[in-house]
C-alpha cells in the first residue's frame, strides 16, 4: 500500500529506559541525551520545513 506521504528516514531514534533520564520532578539528567535530542529535534524541524506544503507565500 502506498499513501504518498513523505517520511523522515534519518535520523531515527530508539530511546529505552527513559525513566532513568529524568528525575522525579521531570528534569532531564543527562547532558549527552540533551545534546542528542536537540540535534534530533533540529533535524525534524528541518524535515518539516522541507515538506511543508502550506508555506506562507
Amino acid at each position: 500500500m502506498f499513501f504518498n506521504v513523505p517520511t523522515m528516514q534519518q535520523p531515527e531514534a530508539y530511546i529505552g529506559n527513559v525513566g532513568n533520564l529524568f528525575d522525579q520532578s521531570g528534569n532531564l539528567l543527562s547532558d549527552s541525551f540533551r545534546k542528542f535530542a536537540t540535534k534530533f529535534i533540529q533535524a525534524f524541524d528541518a524535515w518539516v520545513e522541507t515538506n511543508n506544503c502550506y508555506k506562507a507565500q
